[in-house]
Order: C-alpha cells, then structure tokens, then sequence
C-alpha cells in the first residue's frame, strides 16, 4: 500500500510535532521588503542583487536574480541555491489573463526578455482553469515563437502527500524537468505563489538544496502582488503541513525524504529522478541513477 497520510494525521500531528526550520522568516521578509521599499511588486531591473544565503554559479555570491518581464511579476531563477543550476528554470506568475481582466499579459518587451535574455523554451503552466482563458491559451504559450506550452495541472501544498491523484499529477510536472530538450524552463500558475511554490520547492529540495534555502527561496513570493507567503504559515495556506509530511518519510537527508516521495508516492522512476538532478545539479554533484 502506497504511503499516503490521511488528513487525520496531518491534524493531529499539529500539535505534535515542532517546525523544522529556523524562526527567521518574518524577519527575512522584512529585511527583504525594506531593501525593495521602492519596488514592492518586483518589477525591477533585468538583475536585482539582493542578498540572501545561497551561491549561484554564475554570478556573485549570494545574489537572486530577478529579472523585469514587462506583463507578468515576480519573474526570477530559483538557480544558484546549494549548486543548483541558473538559467534552467524560472519561475513568476502568468503570463495572460483571462478576458475582462487584464492583471497580467505579457508585452512585446516582455516576451523579447523571456525569449531572449532568458531563452525559454518550455511555458511550463500548472492551472488546471487553463479552458476560462480561451482557445488560443489551451494550445499556444503567450511567450510566442520557439516556446512550447506544456500544460501539467496540479493542486498545492499537502495535497501532495494526501491525494494520490494530486502526488501523480505532480509527478506529471516534474518530469518535465527529466527531459533536456525542455529547457530554459518557465514554471507559473495563476499567482506564481502556491502551485508554483510547491512544485518549485519540490525540485529544489530533490536536487539537494537545503531545506532552510528552499523556505527561504519559497518566501520570495512575498513581493509579488499576491502577498505574504512564510514558511510556518499554519491557516489557509499550509506549506508548513507539507514539509512536516515530508519530513516522516524514510531518508537521512531531506532530498532523500523527497526522493522518497516521488518515487513512492508521487510514481516517478529512479531514472527519472536520476535525469531530473543531472539536468539541474552543477557537476559533480548530479546523481546517477545507480546511485539512487
């Protein structure tokens, strides 16, 4: 029987069990929202240096990399964290609206980043409400010429380990990730939080990134407009239950819970987990299927 937690256990394992992280993020996003004072929504120059734990491998120590994609908010690289790869996979909110409402829709300026600077290749989109957007959002990515639109519906947060049609279709994304040809990759829902968030924060931590690092890179969600997203939230939005979840599987280190999870749970194949790390983890550090 596949190892599913019932949302018995996750209620009752509340007042069991402490938070896994550091009480630092009201203060992290704090610091980080007075540093972007001026620019609460994140649209900002083509790279914002901002420093946060983490390395990425081709800039400065310790700098997110942000970049100003006019139509859509939020648009940043989850690279450089524990020498997980930049300019793969990039994350931020949609890129078009549904009609009558207009919050986000991706210019020519903005598709010339994304298709330029960034080299997208795959508009990785996660909204399962695709069909209200219209005919044309089913079929083509708003990124344009060059860029395939591969839509992959998921859920959020703890449903990932409760729900085994929610762990299958996340299982679903993240091979997206197994195969070479897909990338640069843009990964985005509605709001870039949640959805987004989840899958992110599961890529991460597969590929070895800590787990202090992917809350911290979770939580940089804070400045788009669809606001605060900390990592010990408990009402509404709890990230926190999914990490509390992950954290019983078996596994010495958090990428092996997660590891075990998408294996066990989720139904990838240790090859494609095996792909999926050498595809975003800088060498040597990319595992080996024999090694899994």
């Amino acid at each position: 029987m596949k190892p599913f937690h019932s949302l018995l256990t996750v209620v009752v394992s509340l007042g069991a069990m402490p938070l896994l992280a550091g009480e630092r993020s009201d203060a992290f996003v704090s610091a980080a929202r007075k540093a972007y004072a001026a620019d609460p929504m994140c649209r900002t120059t083509v790279v914002t240096n901002f420093v946060v734990k983490g390395t990425p491998d081709d800039k400065a120590p310790g700098l997110v990399r942000w970049y100003d994609v006019e139509g859509a908010r939020n648009v940043r690289d989850i690279g450089g964290w524990t020498g997980l790869r930049a300019g793969r996979v990039f994350r931020g909110t949609e890129l078009n609206s549904k009609p009558n409402h207009k919050q986000y829709e991706l210019t020519e300026r903005g598709r010339a980043v994304m298709r330029g600077e960034m080299g997208i290749v795959s508009d990785l989109d996660l909204r399962g409400e695709i069909a209200e957007y219209g005919e044309d959002a089913k079929t083509k990515s708003p990124i344009g010429e060059g860029s395939q639109l591969l839509s992959r519906p998921v859920s959020s947060y703890v449903e990932t380990c409760t729900s085994p049609r929610s762990a299958k279709a996340f299982a679903n994304a993240l091979r997206v990730f197994a195969d070479e040809k897909n990338f640069p990759v843009y990964v985005h829902c509605a709001g870039g939080a949640d959805r987004t968030g989840t899958v992110c924060f599961l890529l991460e931590a597969l590929c070895g990134v800590s787990l202090e690092d992917a809350e911290i890179e979770y939580e940089l969600t804070s400045f788009s407009p669809v606001g605060m997203r900390r990592r010990n939230s408990e009402t509404g939005l709890p990230f926190a239950l999914m990490v509390r979840l992950i954290s019983t599987f078996p596994g010495e280190a958090f990428a092996d819970k997660v590891a075990y999870w998408a294996e066990n749970v989720a139904g990838l194949t240790k090859d494609e987990i095996a792909r999926i790390r050498a595809n975003l983890v800088n060498a040597p550090g990319a595992a080996k299927a024999a090694d899994l």
